[in-house]
Protein backbone atom coordinates (compact mmCIF):
# COMPACT_ATOMS: atom_id res chain seq x y z
CA UNK A 1 0.00 0.00 0.00
CA UNK A 2 1.29 3.44 -0.96
CA UNK A 3 2.06 5.84 1.90
CA UNK A 4 -0.33 8.75 2.50
CA UNK A 5 0.77 12.17 3.77
CA UNK A 6 -1.10 15.25 4.99
CA UNK A 7 0.11 18.67 3.86
CA UNK A 8 -0.83 21.44 6.27
CA UNK A 9 -0.54 25.11 5.25
CA UNK A 10 0.43 27.48 8.07
CA UNK A 11 0.06 31.28 7.72
CA UNK A 12 3.38 31.83 9.55
CA UNK A 13 2.31 34.98 11.38
CA UNK A 14 -0.60 35.85 9.11
CA UNK A 15 -3.55 37.37 10.95
CA UNK A 16 -6.22 36.72 8.31
CA UNK A 17 -7.25 33.53 6.50
CA UNK A 18 -7.23 29.78 6.79
CA UNK A 19 -6.52 26.90 4.44
CA UNK A 20 -7.59 23.29 4.13
CA UNK A 21 -4.97 20.57 4.40
CA UNK A 22 -4.27 18.22 1.49
CA UNK A 23 -3.94 14.44 1.54
CA UNK A 24 -1.36 13.19 -0.97
CA UNK A 25 0.42 9.99 -1.97
CA UNK A 26 4.16 9.75 -2.61
CA UNK A 27 3.72 9.32 -6.39
CA UNK A 28 1.10 12.07 -6.81
CA UNK A 29 1.59 15.14 -8.94
CA UNK A 30 -0.17 18.09 -7.38
CA UNK A 31 -0.69 21.80 -7.67
CA UNK A 32 -0.13 23.62 -4.41
CA UNK A 33 -3.18 25.64 -3.44
CA UNK A 34 -3.37 29.41 -3.82
CA UNK A 35 -2.37 31.19 -0.63
CA UNK A 36 -5.46 32.40 1.26
CA UNK A 37 -3.57 34.07 4.11
CA UNK A 38 -2.97 37.78 4.61
CA UNK A 39 -0.39 39.30 6.90
CA UNK A 40 -1.41 42.80 7.94
CA UNK A 41 0.74 42.82 11.10
CA UNK A 42 3.94 43.91 9.28
CA UNK A 43 4.70 45.39 5.84
CA UNK A 44 5.51 42.35 3.72
CA UNK A 45 4.79 40.41 0.52
CA UNK A 46 3.81 36.76 0.21
CA UNK A 47 6.45 34.91 -1.85
CA UNK A 48 5.57 31.18 -1.63
CA UNK A 49 5.82 28.18 0.70
CA UNK A 50 8.70 27.08 2.94
CA UNK A 51 9.50 24.07 5.13
CA UNK A 52 11.51 26.03 7.72
CA UNK A 53 9.37 28.90 8.99
CA UNK A 54 12.49 31.07 9.43
CA UNK A 55 13.85 30.50 5.89
CA UNK A 56 14.73 33.54 3.78
CA UNK A 57 13.78 32.10 0.38
CA UNK A 58 10.67 30.25 -0.82
CA UNK A 59 10.92 26.49 -1.43
CA UNK A 60 7.80 26.42 -3.64
CA UNK A 61 5.78 29.02 -5.52
CA UNK A 62 2.10 29.75 -5.07
CA UNK A 63 0.05 27.27 -7.10
CA UNK A 64 3.24 25.49 -8.22
CA UNK A 65 2.74 22.12 -9.89
CA UNK A 66 5.16 19.46 -8.60
CA UNK A 67 5.55 15.87 -7.53
CA UNK A 68 4.52 15.20 -3.94
CA UNK A 69 7.74 13.23 -3.38
CA UNK A 70 9.75 16.48 -3.72
CA UNK A 71 7.96 17.92 -0.65
CA UNK A 72 8.03 14.60 1.24
CA UNK A 73 11.77 14.07 0.64
CA UNK A 74 12.65 17.64 1.65
CA UNK A 75 10.68 17.10 4.87
CA UNK A 76 12.51 13.78 5.47
CA UNK A 77 9.23 11.88 5.88
CA UNK A 78 9.48 9.24 3.10
CA UNK A 79 9.24 6.30 5.51
CA UNK A 80 6.45 7.74 7.67
CA UNK A 81 3.04 6.60 6.45
CA UNK A 82 0.40 9.06 7.66
CA UNK A 83 2.96 11.80 8.38
CA UNK A 84 1.90 15.44 8.56
CA UNK A 85 4.10 17.93 6.72
CA UNK A 86 3.69 21.62 7.43
CA UNK A 87 4.41 24.21 4.76
CA UNK A 88 4.66 27.79 6.00
CA UNK A 89 3.75 30.93 4.10
CA UNK A 90 6.92 32.89 3.32
CA UNK A 91 6.60 36.63 3.91
CA UNK A 92 9.33 38.85 2.48
CA UNK A 93 9.55 41.71 4.98
CA UNK A 94 9.92 45.33 3.84
CA UNK A 95 13.32 46.99 4.34
CA UNK A 96 14.16 49.29 7.24
CA UNK A 97 15.70 52.74 6.90
CA UNK A 98 17.95 54.33 9.51
CA UNK A 99 18.28 58.11 9.22
CA UNK A 100 18.35 61.00 11.69
CA UNK A 101 17.45 64.66 11.48
CA UNK A 102 20.42 66.74 10.35
CA UNK A 103 21.58 70.19 11.39
CA UNK A 104 23.81 71.97 8.89
CA UNK A 105 25.31 75.40 8.21
CA UNK A 106 24.13 77.79 5.48
CA UNK A 107 27.11 77.08 3.20
CA UNK A 108 26.51 73.34 3.32
CA UNK A 109 22.80 73.87 2.59
CA UNK A 110 23.62 75.95 -0.49
CA UNK A 111 25.89 73.18 -1.82
CA UNK A 112 23.77 70.18 -0.82
CA UNK A 113 23.82 67.13 -3.12
CA UNK A 114 21.69 64.03 -3.26
CA UNK A 115 24.82 61.95 -2.53
CA UNK A 116 25.43 63.86 0.71
CA UNK A 117 21.88 63.15 1.81
CA UNK A 118 22.23 59.45 0.96
CA UNK A 119 25.34 59.29 3.19
CA UNK A 120 22.96 60.18 6.03
CA UNK A 121 20.85 57.04 5.60
CA UNK A 122 21.28 53.30 5.63
CA UNK A 123 18.76 50.66 4.59
CA UNK A 124 18.82 46.97 5.46
CA UNK A 125 16.53 44.17 4.41
CA UNK A 126 16.11 40.80 6.14
CA UNK A 127 16.30 38.91 2.85
CA UNK A 128 18.57 41.16 0.76
CA UNK A 129 21.00 42.57 3.35
CA UNK A 130 22.26 46.15 2.92
CA UNK A 131 20.52 48.02 0.12
CA UNK A 132 22.66 50.06 -2.26
CA UNK A 133 22.55 53.84 -1.88
CA UNK A 134 21.47 55.53 -5.09
CA UNK A 135 19.89 52.35 -6.43
CA UNK A 136 17.60 50.60 -3.90
CA UNK A 137 17.86 53.48 -1.40
CA UNK A 138 17.06 56.86 -2.93
CA UNK A 139 16.01 60.39 -2.03
CA UNK A 140 12.46 61.04 -3.23
CA UNK A 141 12.13 64.14 -5.42
CA UNK A 142 15.52 65.68 -4.57
CA UNK A 143 15.59 69.33 -5.57
CA UNK A 144 18.68 71.43 -4.90
CA UNK A 145 16.40 74.52 -4.87
CA UNK A 146 14.85 73.28 -1.60
CA UNK A 147 18.21 73.88 0.08
CA UNK A 148 19.21 77.12 -1.66
CA UNK A 149 16.40 79.10 -0.06
CA UNK A 150 16.66 77.94 3.53
CA UNK A 151 18.53 81.12 4.49
CA UNK A 152 20.42 81.51 7.74
CA UNK A 153 17.85 79.48 9.66
CA UNK A 154 15.22 77.22 8.11
CA UNK A 155 14.36 73.58 7.49
CA UNK A 156 12.99 71.17 4.94
CA UNK A 157 11.87 67.56 4.93
CA UNK A 158 13.83 64.92 3.04
CA UNK A 159 12.14 61.62 2.20
CA UNK A 160 14.17 58.45 1.71
CA UNK A 161 12.72 55.44 -0.15
CA UNK A 162 14.05 51.88 0.07
CA UNK A 163 12.86 49.13 -2.30
CA UNK A 164 13.79 45.46 -1.84
CA UNK A 165 13.97 42.67 -4.43
CA UNK A 166 10.36 41.63 -3.68
CA UNK A 167 9.10 45.14 -4.44
CA UNK A 168 8.42 46.09 -0.81
CA UNK A 169 8.84 49.84 -0.33
CA UNK A 170 9.61 51.76 2.86
CA UNK A 171 9.73 55.53 3.34
CA UNK A 172 11.39 57.60 6.06
CA UNK A 173 11.32 61.37 6.51
CA UNK A 174 14.02 63.41 8.20
CA UNK A 175 14.23 67.12 8.86
CA UNK A 176 17.27 68.99 7.54
CA UNK A 177 17.65 72.23 9.44
CA UNK A 178 20.04 75.12 8.90
CA UNK A 179 21.43 76.35 12.18
CA UNK A 180 23.72 79.28 12.88
CA UNK A 181 26.46 77.10 14.31
CA UNK A 182 26.05 74.37 11.66
CA UNK A 183 26.32 71.46 14.11
CA UNK A 184 26.85 68.25 12.14
CA UNK A 185 25.96 64.65 12.87
CA UNK A 186 28.10 61.75 11.65
CA UNK A 187 26.77 59.96 8.52
CA UNK A 188 25.87 56.26 8.56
Amino acid sequence: KEHTYTLVFDGNGADIGSMESLTVHYTDTLTLPKNLYENTTIPCTYMGWIHDKDALKADYGDEEELEAKKIIKKAGKEAEDGATITLYAFWDIAPEIEAKDWYIGKEMAENMTEEQLLERAKSTDREDGDLERGKELVVVDFDKEDFLHLGQIGSCTVTFQATDSAGNITYKDIKVEVSEDGWLDMPY
